[in-house]
């Protein structure tokens, strides 16, 4: 994805720059509002929810960073104490990036910060206002331009062990896993939890690993377990898929019995947009068996609406986004290079809003902009269409395709699944 270069010069009025974030994922939520509080200043933020699994995913992380203009790092004791991050500040040292460290949280030692991070000086951003966010705009617009990339680049840093990617990866395989390697990866989200590491996502993998056909149902057992005594979690307590008679899961869609009535609670409590993927064959069973419609919703601003239009042939799954765009646009090309139709007008919002920011003197001005003069015109929408399927493999299709247009509109984010009627919905764009 192109963005502009980066336009930073001392006291040369607002930067647009390409900033890296890195930070730790129990704080996320803090690192989400400070992510979408700098791209309605103008700048494209990048943090590591867009991406997952092994080396792929640590190489994608390592490319953000060469590629940034600005890197931030997030204090937190979390991130302090993390590996990846200190590997990904490490790397940013090397590349001669500018640094940026940004206070998100209480009870950091700030007095006894390891370098380079003690020779910077640090923006308060525990309690963002209007007072903090022009604090951070004068941090960013202060700071030098970025230098070039040295050559040779310097090597990089390997993959971090303490990472569960690497786990995701393994988990979603095509081939065929055998008992010794599934038994294998039992132990090591077991071991993940013994070091008090975040339930959230050995539950996530968990529930992953449960979805393969050839699990075992010995395995499936040991996986129930570990699902039952894991605390209550950010994406609340998440049923575990019923097992067949060979302990891979019972098919969803059309065949599958008719869903709990649990499953219309769904979206009481929200799930971390990386887990999309585990929640939505439920909800997409109830898409097909009773022609209702759900909404997928970050916040007010930003939603994909899913449900069935039976006056097509075949019938279809039919999703319709509607988002707010940063001021590059990349949410919508996001989506434009998963499949996602855009429609023309909110191209023509887009447009609109460049016009104005020219006038204005540059897309800082974006965040002087009254609040529903800013949303129309950053506000988006996009559709995308699949054939109805009665297989358990084409719902985990279509909620896979979902998980990835949400992280292409909020990387960062959490969902939360809402029924919106309980009849057939008018039929929409195919």
């Amino acid at each position: 994805m192109k963005t502009a270069p980066i336009d930073v010069r001392r006291g040369e009025g607002v930067a647009m720059a390409r900033i890296f974030i890195t930070y730790n994922r129990r704080n996320l939520e803090a690192v989400t509002a400070l992510a979408r509080d700098l791209e309605d200043a103008g700048h494209h933020v990048w943090f590591d929810q867009a991406v997952a699994g092994g080396h792929r995913w640590w190489e994608s992380i390592l490319a953000q960073v060469r590629g940034c203009d600005l890197f931030v790092f997030t204090l937190t004791p979390d991130s302090l104490e993390s590996l990846a991050c200190r590997q990904e500040l490490d790397y940013a040292v090397r590349l001669h990036k500018t640094i940026l460290p940004i206070l998100l949280s209480e009870n950091v030692p700030v007095g006894l910060l390891p370098r380079p991070l003690d020779e910077i000086q640090f923006v308060d951003y525990r309690r963002p206002d209007r007072r903090t966010a022009f604090a951070l705009t004068r941090a960013i617009t202060s700071l030098p331009a970025p230098q070039p990339l040295p050559d040779p680049l310097p090597e990089p840093p390997p993959v971090p062990a303490s990472y569960l990617n690497t786990l995701r990866e393994r988990i979603e395989r095509i081939e065929t896993l055998d008992a010794r390697e599934q038994k294998a990866l039992v132990f090591e989200i077991k071991k993940h939890l013994r070091d008090d590491r975040a339930p959230d996502e050995a539950q996530a993998l968990c529930l992953r690993l449960k979805q393969r056909e050839d699990l075992l149902a010995m395995v499936a057992e040991e996986i129930d377990a570990i699902l039952a005594e894991l605390p209550a979690v950010a994406g609340g307590a998440h049923p575990a898929p019923e097992r067949g008679p060979q302990g891979g899961s019972v098919p969803a869609a059309a065949e599958a019995p008719d869903p709990t009535p649990d499953a219309e609670e769904a979206g009481d409590d929200p799930i971390a947009v990386y887990e999309v993927a585990d929640e939505a064959p439920r909800i997409l069973q109830r898409v097909l068996q009773h022609q209702e419609r759900w909404s997928l919703e970050i916040d007010p601003k930003n939603s994909i609406v899913v449900r069935c239009d039976t006056s097509s042939t075949p019938p279809m799954i039919t999703a319709q986004a509607d988002f707010r765009d940063d001021v590059w646009g990349s949410k919508r090309k996001a989506l434009k290079a998963l499949g996602w139709k855009i429609n023309d007008h909110g191209l023509t919002k887009g447009l609109a809003g460049g016009a104005l920011l020219y006038a204005t003197g540059g897309v800082g001005a974006l965040a002087l902009l009254n609040g529903t003069v800013r949303d129309y015109l950053m506000g988006c929408d996009a559709a995308r269409s699949w054939p109805v399927t009665k297989s358990k493999r084409g719902l985990v299709t279509v909620a896979g395709d979902l998980q990835r247009a949400l992280e292409g509109i909020a990387p960062g984010g959490t969902v939360t699944a809402k029924r919106q009627d309980d009849g057939p919905d008018e039929p929409g764009p195919s």
